[in-house]
């Protein structure tokens, strides 16, 4: 079986709207901290997955997100 994906405008519309809220953000890239590999799971062994974690980089606060928001929301007409 194979899916074959479309591209949807509205679709494409929405993540840029997402997107444009945070206009100003710098953007970061590799490991950003690690988890404490002292934990242990439930069965009493560490996981290979525990060594380190990922997340998003700290939203800048040089950059006004209220602002950004009210942008998105005057271009699509929404109160």
């Amino acid at each position: 079986m194979k899916l074959k994906f479309k591209h949807q405008a509205y679709q494409a519309n929405a993540v840029d709207a997402v997107a444009d809220c945070f206009a100003g953000q710098s953007l970061t890239g590799g490991i950003q901290y690690r988890v404490d590999p002292g934990r242990v799971n439930k069965g009493g062994q560490q996981s290979l997955l525990d060594e380190s974690g990922f997340r998003n980089g700290e939203i800048s606060k040089s950059i006004n997100l209220l602002e950004n928001i009210h942008a998105v929301q005057r271009r699509q007409n929404l109160p």
